[in-house]
């Protein structure tokens, strides 16, 4: 397999991925099953950057968040966005701007500044084509171009939404993030709950760490939890664990896994670009010397909670026999991711 067919391998595997979590939010289209609890602001940043790749899924997302963003933790968002690199920062501000505009809930306001980017940032790339082929390669816009994308620095065409979007059924378990903050709203309570109730027991650390709220909230809201006899509290070493002592969901429901998608998708992330550096590196050579630096910083992002696979070991494979090897755990990362999204 070559590094083309790499990039290739891994792009298939997430489209799919972010199908089926879209349509399980409620967007026009066939509707795959999902083993695992969605993460709809991970799902969001990692669209940002590759629903370029799939216009379709990109405008159908558009449509869905128009009307049903109010579900989102906007708060959350703007955290995850600010301390990973999952998104394409840009085309994230274009959106949020566009949300200002169009959408029916009326938050987005609060994080447009804490997420726009400037003409003179490194995030910045110009004036661009906003949708791309598989190979990368700027998909041309013939005909009129949409004026408030064209503002943002990318031609696309005019964004005609279809209304086809459906409102999310927070009974699919999938969607149990989103059924607790029906129940207690957005925020560190839900994302703390769920991390129990999918879990043994954990510690505040560890849930702050998961849920892309402080340590402090965390454990403050554990504190109270368990105050109020909603949950058991233990000294563990210099750790102090947290079980739920009542269910939070119907009895005899099992919830899917918990998986954690901001990790998956960072490290799908650096991946990719591994794998685009290797795909137009000009020699054999310099391929190898991508592949090693992007599987060094694949490693550091390793393991992720809910992704089975394996830790790549660049430091084994001397020189250019880096290259076959890094094709191989490609083959293996886009089958672990779709099994983990499946």
């Amino acid at each position: 397999m070559s590094s083309t067919q790499s990039s290739a391998r891994l792009l298939d595997a997430t489209l799919a991925v972010l199908w089926q979590q879209w349509t399980t939010l409620g967007i026009a289209g066939t509707k795959g099953a999902t083993s695992s609890i969605i993460d709809p602001e991970a799902l969001v940043l990692a669209t940002s950057r590759f629903g370029r790749y799939e216009p379709r899924l990109f405008d159908e997302m558009l449509d869905w968040l128009t009307r049903y963003s109010g579900v989102l933790d906007v708060t959350r968002l703007k955290r995850m966005a600010t301390t990973s690199s999952v998104a394409d920062a840009q085309v994230l501000s274009a959106l949020i701007d566009y949300l200002q505009v169009h959408a029916a809930a009326s938050k987005w306001a609060s994080i447009a500044q804490a997420l726009v980017v400037e003409e003179d940032s490194p995030a910045y790339g110009g004036r661009q084509s906003l949708f791309l082929d598989p190979a990368g390669t700027p998909q041309p816009t013939f005909g009129a171009t949409d004026s408030f994308f064209t503002q943002h620095g990318f031609d696309r065409p005019p964004v005609i939404l279809r209304g086809m979007s459906q409102e999310p059924r927070l009974v699919d378990p999938a969607l149990a993030r989103l059924r607790l903050r029906a129940l207690m709203g957005p925020g560190v309570r839900a994302e703390t709950v769920l991390y129990l109730a999918t879990h043994d027991h954990a510690h505040g650390r560890l849930i702050a760490t998961r849920s892309a709220y402080s340590q402090r909230q965390v454990s403050e809201y554990l504190a109270q939890l368990a105050d109020a006899g909603f949950a058991e509290r233990w000294d563990a070493g210099r750790t102090v664990q947290y079980r739920l002592s009542v269910p939070f969901v119907a009895a005899g429901t099992r919830l899917p896994s918990y998986v954690d998608w901001l990790g998956v998708w960072s490290a799908f992330a650096t991946l990719w670009s591994a794998a685009e550096a290797a795909r137009v590196a000009a020699t054999p050579y310099a391929a190898a010397k991508s592949w090693r630096t992007g599987l060094a910083e694949v490693r550091k992002t390793l393991p992720v909670e809910g992704l089975g696979v394996v830790t790549p070991v660049p430091e084994h494979y001397p020189g250019e026999s880096i290259t076959a090897y890094a094709e191989e755990y490609v083959s293996a990362f886009a089958v672990a991711l779709a099994g983990v999204g499946a």
